[in-house]
């Protein structure tokens, strides 16, 4: 009995913290913000003082903003946390964004024991999304609902949410309209399309098989994509910088340009035309995301190492600061 009523009890709690966060309108978002891509900061090997070197460089922005691919690299929220205490006490607000699932891992056949639906490749996972069973509807909305408990009471006033249907999905039309549709039930800000490359999302759109919704953001990956789009946001994603300690790895991104890593004034450039377009745009280093020239093969998400030096800071703080 005594078991039945403290499950009861946890049950309701989670309903009353993810009430309190639904009641959160859609927010009107500070365009032309730059932030830092933070993908593994939920790893055990991200904490400590690479989680410190990352706050302080992201904190320094007037609006600080990271993006975080959600339990791919752990499930440690520990940094996240920090992160947001920080902005809190430096009275700014911040914008965080969040990937629901690891697609350019489903399509690496790379993803982990935490990933969503970890065991399907990209066609299952389609198949799946197109006849959205009611246990996959409800899989589906757990994990949202999760991510929302996660941000709580404490934290849902301290800045701006934003999910993404999946990083760098690959998604058919009726697959993603269906995840679209589940998520926005449940999820009660900004929702995210990124598309796994610019050639997907010209002949989803060519032959308008698919229009986006007017209250969704378009995301691009690699620091040669435009931006120059209504809702836009960018993220360096796939495409390494030449300008770090540690950097300049040659990664197989977006398309075969973004093979080459990004020069200083080409992520400077890539800034100036984002913020002329109002566009979110978060900075994206291999190092960063424990890919570095000397590891020819990356290990697996969980078992991942992350190196963020402190050289870093002054480095990449213009880029974050400059109109």
């Amino acid at each position: 009995m005594i078991a039945k009523v403290s499950i009861f009890i946890g049950i309701l709690l989670g309903v009353i913290c993810y009430l309190n966060l639904e009641v959160v309108a859609q927010v009107q978002y500070k365009r032309g913000l730059v932030g830092i891509s933070a993908f593994g900061i939920q790893s055990e090997n991200f904490q400590g003082v690479k989680c410190d070197r990352l706050i302080e460089l992201a904190t320094l922005s007037k609006r600080p903003a990271i993006a975080i691919l959600y339990k791919t690299f752990g499930a440690n929220n520990q940094c996240l946390y920090k992160f947001w205490n920080t902005v809190t006490r430096r009275k700014k607000q911040h914008l965080t964004e969040i990937h629901f699932s690891n697609e350019a891992g489903r399509r690496a056949d790379r993803l982990d024991a935490l990933d969503f639906m970890n065991r399907l490749n990209v066609s299952a996972y389609n198949r799946l999304l197109e006849k959205m069973s009611r246990k996959t509807e409800r899989a589906i909305k757990s994990r949202v609902r999760e991510i929302i408990q996660m941000i709580g009471k404490k934290y849902y006033k301290t800045g701006d949410f934003i999910l993404s249907t999946g990083l760098e999905d690959n998604f058919t039309v009726k697959a993603w309209t269906n995840l679209y549709n589940v998520i926005k039930e449940v999820w009660p800000a900004g929702i995210v399309r990124n598309m796994s490359s610019a050639k997907m999302m010209r002949r989803q759109m060519r032959y308008r098989s698919w229009q986006p919704p007017s209250d969704i953001y378009i995301e691009t990956h690699g620091y040669n994509r435009k931006l120059n789009q209504n809702n836009c946001i960018g993220n360096g994603d796939g495409q390494d910088v030449n300008f770090l300690e540690n950097s300049g790895a040659v990664l197989h991104g977006p398309s075969a340009e973004d093979a080459v890593p990004a020069t200083y004034q080409q992520v400077r450039s890539w800034i100036r035309r984002g913020r002329k377009n109002n566009c979110i745009m978060f900075i994206w280093a291999g190092k960063w995301q424990g890919l570095v020239k000397k590891i020819k093969k990356p290990s697996k998400p969980l078992k991942r190492q992350f190196y963020f030096d402190l050289s870093d800071i002054p480095r990449v703080a213009p880029l974050l600061t400059s109109r």
